[in-house]
């Protein structure tokens, strides 16, 4: 997607429902801090990076939401850049979206933004493991784990009484890196579950 133009920050901040700071160089003398912006238009949600000093801001991510799942946080090219943000970074700002975004959907849903609602498909939480923060997903069926981009890493089969299965690679990865992701997803479906979220909020058991 190509570079957009940066709009005024006074016209974001009607639609603002959440913001936050980026640090970065934070080891050197160099160290800096950008403040960033979540807004909803309309159903349309918006990751923006300010320059408070010129009262601007620049897209980062125009983030998919489907009901309570962030289906993809479609990042687009750095302002004055021809490649993409690295994958931590990417990584870390899906992980600032989305407890935000968990607050705000309540909000969104009563503004009528329900014609995408899909209840029984959520993004539960996310766990972070080697560096990567990766996505707990809750399906009818299943639990999926997602990378940075929202792409699937592995799928495990949730029973009907809500066992969770074995960890299933949805592409090429070593044993041990599933048994972790699957030990990952269950903790935050036992964190959300302690939170009236998720599966296991409809088991006494889990």
């Amino acid at each position: 997607m190509a570079s957009v133009e940066p709009v005024m920050v006074s016209a974001l901040e009607p639609h603002a429902f959440a913001q936050w700071s980026l640090v970065f160089n934070q080891q050197t003398e160099d160290r800096g801090e950008m403040s960033m912006l979540s807004t909803c238009h309309e159903g349309t949600h918006g990751i923006w990076m300010l320059n408070a000093q010129v009262g601007r801001a620049w897209p980062v991510a125009w983030p998919s939401v489907r009901g309570s799942l962030l289906a993809d946080m479609k990042f687009i090219v750095p302002p004055g850049g021809t490649g993409g943000y690295s994958a931590f970074w990417r990584s870390y700002v899906r992980a600032m979206f989305y407890p935000r975004l968990l607050d705000h959907l309540p909000a969104c849903r009563a503004r009528g933004v329900k014609e995408n609602a899909m209840p029984s498909i959520s993004t539960v939480g996310t766990f972070e493991f080697g560096g990567h923060v990766y996505a707990v997903e809750w399906h009818p069926d299943e639990i999926r784990v997602t990378d940075a981009d929202g792409q699937d890493v592995a799928f495990m089969s949730l029973s009907r009484d809500l066992q969770v299965g074995e960890a299933v690679p949805a592409r090429s990865a070593p044993s041990t890196l599933l048994d972790r992701l699957r030990q990952g997803a269950v903790e935050v479906l036992r964190s959300a579950a302690g939170h009236d979220r998720g599966p296991w909020r409809l088991s006494k058991t889990a």
